[in-house]
């Protein structure tokens, strides 16, 4: 079957199937479940950009749950590579109404949750079934809900928060802040490893270390929580007390044995290192009331002995400073910090216990680096980490002093004064991996960062907030050397700034040309030295909105004419510029205008050109080439510039219309017929002459031939005749001899002749013939002529001639024409007034002579000169 017949076959099946059939003639296959709604040809465009591939933009208008993620790169589909997010790239379609649109390549379990959606999975999340987390109750995303809400069968894993309460029901029913990750962590609820006593209001010492801790936080009876609550508690019934557990006093939790003989201040006497571990007996203590150190908080629990060297020497204790019995916790760098010898312990530390210390916020505000922002909530031991250095100072030989002298190991390895805290490097590590660095290059993993503007000090708050590390003061139009305009300014930083093999994101050194982040379309075509600059030609509000000009600088081929309302393609199409790839072709292109159109002349008029006399001449310098400029212009193909006056054939009327061809049929080489007859059939067929132009001209086919042409022929006409369409005699349209009228008089006046019967001069009953010439002339109808009146009583001239025929007879009865005249009605008297008595005696001589009407004009005819 030719490819012709097979396109008429398919046009003719498209006019008679029905439009689903249509759809299914045409589709790829059946769309998928959630898309069957779309199926048919009226839906494509709903996916399709007519004409074009899918469109991200089309998908999202649908699936607005996931425009959100996108636009701000955060969850699955935000996190995508540029080149994998275009939905078609894992969602296909078309493959069935069961196919399963969601794929999972290496299955659900090998799905990179971390790297893939900004949430890992450690320990028992690990372990957790997909479904298990991703069922629909735990989605809070407003819009992922109203789709399951028009949608209830529809299955999706968007739209959970990252939040521990949003999975897992409080157990603490409200007690404690819902900062779960400050205690717990995702091996288990149990235990909290994160969990310290000791930052409580309630420390953790001697027996009560020991202590389970259900022996304190006793279970209560939850009423609130219902049965079926999502999440589901562990124990629905009954909840752990965490809040309001007493605590002031020893009774609040144990039996006062002495009845409160003793008071309720049992740390008088005891020690939480054992209910028999007793303190120095009041009257022991007594004593030193009476000193310039009376004993408070844990000193009063201390051995005498552990102060006053072996129990001998009790004068001259030094008591004003704390180094002088316990060990610099801290190992002098506090000292050199502050650049005195000895600091106040009392500033951080209090005689009830070394920890933990009381240094808090307001203190650490008045120090060199005070707390702003995120800082605030910092955990101390994060940014005070343990020094190696000072661990290392701790050695067996002095625990072997602080043990001989009773005192307890109270000394800390981290380190507080820190140099150089203004810098962010101090403590952060340098995830730009020394981009920003003033040197450029990195300082033992850590690296002084430099201002993107400039600044030699390298301040990572020239960027970030202290607010959060996400929070950005960073202007791309002041601070970069690539201010961001258009479309640029909507694009995501992780579209341009991608992450490299060591997975940095790459900041500087960033090269600003196009070509580094976008594919040269034209493939080098408009390459200026190996460059394309494609912002001479586009701006970044739209691609397609282009500021190329075909003018100059931008090319010296103007269009002009039609060709300013071609479209583009149309002139420069799709062409393979390299194997595999296909581009639209700009450049070389010729400029000539057989590089882009065909020689409608088939080479008739290559190597010539019109002369001033307006032939056609070869010119050497045009061998083998039309120049198809020197007769057409841009402006129309048809409206040749070549004047055809100068071959002494000036075109007009219906000629100048013509189409070349028409007269020109074997070329233009070749001389033409200059005659009508040489191009032109004579339907005259000879009969006429030769000489066409007599009566037809350029204007257009129909005749010029007048009346007075018309007296050549056998028929002149006059009168009337010469005002009436040709048409009205020559009737047969067909006949183009014109050698004979193809109608009568009677022919055309038949009518009239009938219409006599009505009036006094019937016509018909008089016997008048039908060749209407014998009485009537072509310059009007009336008045008529009758000669053979006048051979009885003459009225064609004379006397008589312009008087009407009821002025002389008194009556027109039916007439009839014969060789004998008939006096009828006539009334001479009417109008010659006389009395018989005076016509009587003139007439006597006359033979048959009556004074009667009818008797005078027997006599009186005035046909042959008077009678």
């Amino acid at each position: 079957m030719t490819s012709r017949a097979s396109r008429a076959l398919l046009c003719a099946l498209a006019v008679a199937l029905p439009a689903p059939a249509l759809a299914d003639l045409f589709s790829p296959g059946d769309l998928a479940r959630p898309h069957a709604n779309l199926e048919g040809l009226s839906h494509c465009t709903d996916c399709h950009v007519a004409g074009k591939q899918l469109s991200e933009e089309r998908c999202l208008e649908c699936h607005k749950e996931l425009k959100a993620d996108v636009a701000a790169s955060k969850g699955f589909h935000g996190k995508l590579a540029p080149d994998k997010r275009a939905c078609e790239t894992c969602h296909h379609d078309h493959q069935g109404r069961d196919y399963q649109m969601v794929e999972w390549p290496q299955g659900k379990k090998q799905f990179d949750h971390g790297a893939r959606t900004g949430f890992p999975l450690r320990a028992k999340h690990a372990e957790a079934d997909c479904e298990k987390c991703h069922d629909p109750r735990r989605i809070t995303d407003p819009k992922v809900k109203q789709l399951l809400k028009d949608q209830p069968k529809r299955a999706t894993f968007l739209g959970l928060p990252q939040t521990c309460q949003s999975c897992h029901f409080d157990e603490h029913r409200k007690q404690l802040p819902l900062t779960c990750e400050k205690c717990h962590d995702e091996r288990g609820f149990k235990p909290a490893p994160k969990f310290d006593h000791a930052k409580t209001e309630y420390r953790l010492e001697g027996k009560h270390a020991k202590v389970a801790c259900d022996k304190c936080h006793l279970k209560q009876e939850d009423g609130s929580t219902a049965a079926d609550a999502f999440p589901a508690p562990k124990v629905a019934a009954t909840f752990v007390k965490y809040k309001e557990i007493p605590h002031a006093a020893c009774t609040d939790c144990h039996k006062d044995p002495h009845q409160g003989k003793f008071g309720d201040n049992c740390v008088k006497c005891h020690t939480v290192a054992g209910w028999r571990v007793l303190n120095n007996l009041e009257k022991e203590r007594g004593f030193h009331e009476k000193t310039r150190f009376p004993l408070r908080g844990a000193h009063t629990t201390v051995d005498c002995k552990a102060c006053h060297a072996q129990g001998r020497k009790f004068r001259g204790t030094p008591f004003e400073r704390c180094t002088p019995c316990h060990l610099d916790a801290h190992w002098g760098t506090i000292a050199e910090a502050q650049g005195i010898k000895d600091p106040d312990c009392t500033v951080c530390h209090d005689v009830e216990s070394f920890k933990p210390a009381k240094f808090e916020l307001e203190q650490h505000q008045k120090t060199r680096f005070a707390l702003e922002g995120s800082h605030k909530i910092v955990g101390c031991t994060l940014c005070h980490t343990p020094d190696p250095k000072l661990a290392a100072k701790v050695t067996d030989a002095v625990r072997k002093d602080l043990k001989k002298k009773g005192r307890l190991e109270l000394f800390s390895a981290a380190r507080l004064p820190i140099p150089q805290a203004e810098t962010c490097h101090t403590c952060h590590q340098d995830v730009h991996d020394g981009q920003f660095t003033s040197g450029g290059g990195k300082r033992e993993g850590k690296v002084a960062l430099a201002s993107l503007t400039g600044n030699a000090a390298g301040r990572c708050a020239d960027c970030h907030s202290l607010d959060s590390f996400h929070q950005l003061k960073f202007d791309h139009q002041k601070d970069s050397r690539f201010p961001l305009t258009g479309k640029h300014l909507k694009v995501g930083c992780e579209k341009c700034h991608l992450a490299d093999a060591a997975k940095v994101v790459r900041y500087k050194p960033l090269a600003t040309d196009c070509a580094s982040c976008h594919r040269d379309i034209h493939l080098g075509q408009l390459a200026e030295k190996k460059t394309t600059r494609c912002e001479k030609c586009h701006v970044t509000e739209d691609f397609k909105k282009v500021s190329f000009t075909h003018a100059p600088p931008f090319t010296t081929f103007l269009l002009e004419g039609k060709h300013q309302k071609l479209e583009c393609q149309k002139c420069h199409p799709p062409v393979q510029v390299a194997p595999g790839e296909m581009s639209k072709r700009y450049k070389p292109l010729p400029r000539n205008c057989a590089g882009c159109h065909a020689d409608a002349h088939k080479g008739a008029f290559a190597g010539l050109e019109p002369s001033a006399s307006g032939e056609l001449v070869k010119v050497a310098a045009n061998k083998g080439k039309t120049r198809c400029e020197a007769c057409h212009s841009s402006e129309s193909w048809l409206e040749a510039k070549f004047d055809h006056s100068r071959t002494g054939f000036d075109l007009k009327g219906q000629h100048a219309r013509a189409m070349c061809q028409q007269c020109h049929t074997t070329g233009f080489e070749k001389a033409t017929p200059r005659q009508c007859a040489g191009c032109h059939l004579d339907v005259h067929q000879g009969q006429l002459g030769k000489r066409c132009e007599g009566c037809h001209d350029e204007s257009n086919w129909r005749t010029k031939f007048s009346a007075d042409a018309h007296r050549t022929g056998n028929f002149p006409l006059s009168g009337r005749h010469a005002l009436i369409p040709c048409q009205q005699c020559h009737l047969d349209e067909r006949d183009r001899t014109f050698s004979r009228a193809t109608q009568d008089c009677a022919g055309c006046h038949q009518q009239d002749y009938q219409r006599t019967a009505l009036t006094s001069m019937n016509h018909q009953a008089a016997g008048f013939s039908t060749d209407c010439r014998s009485c009537h002339q072509p310059f009007g109808f009336s008045p008529a002529r009758f000669p053979q009146h006048d051979d009885c009583f003459q009225i064609s001239g004379g006397p008589h001639g312009a008087i009407r025929c009821l002025d002389c007879h008194s009556t027109m009865p039916s007439l009839t024409t014969g060789a004998t005249c008939q006096t009828g009605t006539a009334a001479c008297t009417r109008c010659h007034t006389h009395s018989c008595d005076r016509t009587d005696g003139r007439h006597k001589s006359v033979p048959g002579y009556q004074c009667k009407d009818r008797k005078c004009y027997e006599c009186h005819r005035f046909s042959k000169g008077g009678g």
